[in-house]
This record gives structure tokens, sequence and C-alpha cells, in this order.
């Protein structure tokens, strides 16, 4: 029997512990507010860093 692989996308699970029950609700938060899924929340986050890391280097 042969499996196929879909090429579409990966997956991950993120554990957010007992210390991080606060980030956790937060992110959420986030994602209900910006009406985004927690995927799109991530990456929404991620580009936002991209971008202020570029912005840090052309203001210094």
């Amino acid at each position: 029997m042969n499996q196929t692989l879909s090429p579409e996308g990966k997956s991950i699970n993120i554990f957010f512990g007992n210390k991080h029950q606060e980030t956790f609700e937060e992110f959420e938060s986030l994602s209900k507010t910006l009406r985004r899924s927690r995927t799109g929340t991530l990456h929404f986050l991620l580009t936002h860093y991209r971008w202020y890391e570029k912005y840090k280097q052309t203001v210094m």
C-alpha cells in the first residue's frame, strides 16, 4: 500500500504550560481581535516581527 503525503502544508502543536497561560490567553484574544485563525495570527506576528527588525535597522 502506497501512501502519498499531501504537499499542502505541515502541522505542529504548540504547548502553553502553566507558566504561559497568560500568553495563551493573550494569543487567543489577539486571534479574535484580528478575526484570524491561529495560523493567520502566527503569520501576522512573524510578518510584523520581520518588518520591525528591518525598521530598527533603517532608523539607527
